[in-house]
This record gives structure tokens, C-alpha cells and sequence, in this order.
């Protein structure tokens, strides 16, 4: 089986950084659905590597590299991924395959392994999958989320999913956004903490290019004696 992009990636950071022991550094972010992440989280990225070394922008990635790890279907995975945990009578049947498919747990835990290899290589910006918390002890790092209020995000997700309906928006929003929180507090192994960022921005009152000019300036800052 070819390389993964993440594997390539990593594995060069690491030769280009012998000797170096400090990791990172590394881009979270975080958004509420109906927010615009993976533009800005690839704008940001852009912009990183304009200034300095070359910074990729990592988000459905992870799904595939522990996919292809455990010999599950990348759907499966990122089923897995969003999933809350499983009842009585779903412990009990996958009980029995056990031994032909990994855990939800499995899937969980290498998803968050394969985020950490990548964000302790660095330069980095990860979008979503609960990568704020499996970073939150690397010293160079940024976290960041993005929200906006009810009317902006029903307005986005209408347009986005083709829905008929402001409830119909509601209801996506309020799935997605329990799957997020879910995972995060999954990986945190307690509820997190709404501080868990470092700075929030209102996508409603700031348009993207001022988000990601404010993101880069901060990072460059915050990274600039690396």
C-alpha cells in the first residue's frame, strides 16, 4: 500500500527536524456548523506558509490514515468518529465481531494518535475532529473557534444542504454541533471547558479575510521564536 499523504508528511517533518525536540507548531480550529472552516483553515494555512516553512491544512485526512490502519472502510471511520456511545444491545453485537472488526474505541483512539503524530510534527492546521484537545498540551500551538448566531448559520446550512426549511436547518445544526462536542469531550475524558480556546471569532461580524488575517498574525506572533 502507497504511503499516506499524513504518513509522507510526518516522516519528512521528522528528518528535516533531527535534533529538534520541540513540537509543534500547530493550528486548531474549531467551528459551530454553518460556520465557514474549511476555507478560512485553508486560507490560514496559505497565508502560514507565505511567512515562513510550508504549513498543510490536515481534516479528513486522519479519518483515511486510521481507516486504512485498522482495515475499516473510511465511511465506517468517520462514523465511528461522530458517533456518542453505543448502547446495551450495540456493545452486545459487536462484541461478536471483535475479532474481524476494531471497536469504536479503536477507531477513536488511533484517529486521536494520528492527530497527535501530525500536529507534533508541526505546522499544521487541523480543522475540527477534536483536535484542540489532543493538542492543548503542545506549547506552540493556537486554538481557535469560530461561531455566529442562530440566523447566520440557519441561512448557510439552507443554502449549503439544499433545505426546505429553517427547521430542517435547526435540526442538521444541532446534530453536527452534538457530534463535535461529543468528540471533543470524548478525547478530554470530561465535559470541556468552553476555555479551552484560545480565541473565537464571530463569522456573522468579521468577514473571512479578516478571521484568517487575524489568525496569521496571532500565530506569527505567538510562534515567532521557534
Amino acid at each position: 500500500m502507497p504511503k499516506s499523504f499524513i504518513l509522507n508528511y510526518v516522516e519528512d517533518k521528522m528528518v528535516r527536524g533531527v535534533g529538534q525536540k520541540t513540537p509543534g507548531p500547530v493550528v486548531t480550529i474549531a467551528r459551530e456548523y454553518g460556520c465557514p472552516g474549511m476555507h478560512i483553515a485553508q486560507q490560514v494555512a496559505a497565508g502560514l506558509s507565505q511567512k515562513g516553512p510550508d504549513w498543510k491544512m490536515v481534516d479528513r485526512e486522519v479519518i483515511e490514515q486510521a481507516a486504512n490502519e485498522l482495515g475499516v472502510s473510511i465511511d465506517e471511520a468517520d462514523r465511528i468518529s461522530r458517533s456518542g456511545p453505543p448502547g446495551f444491545f450495540q456493545n452486545l453485537i459487536s462484541g461478536f465481531a471483535q475479532q474481524q472488526n476494531p471497536g469504536d474505541a479503536a477507531v477513536k483512539r488511533r484517529i486521536a494518535q494520528v492527530i497527535r503524530a501530525v500536529a507534533l510534527a508541526g505546522n499544521v492546521v487541523i480543522l475540527g475532529r477534536g483536535g484542540v484537545v489532543i493538542t492543548r498540551d503542545v506549547k506552540h500551538s493556537l486554538h481557535v473557534k469560530l461561531y455566529a448566531p442562530l440566523t447566520y448559520r440557519t441561512e448557510r446550512v439552507r443554502k449549503m444542504d439544499q433545505l426546505g426549511s429553517d427547521r430542517e436547518a435547526h435540526e442538521k445544526m444541532a446534530a453536527v454541533d452534538r457530534e463535535r462536542i461529543y468528540l471533543r469531550d470524548y478525547f478530554a475524558g470530561e465535559v470541556a471547558s468552553p476555555d479551552i480556546f484560545d480565541i473565537q471569532f464571530n463569522c456573522a461580524r468579521l468577514s473571512e479575510a479578516e478571521i484568517v488575517g487575524a489568525i496569521v498574525a496571532i500565530a506569527l506572533d505567538k510562534f515567532r521564536n521557534i
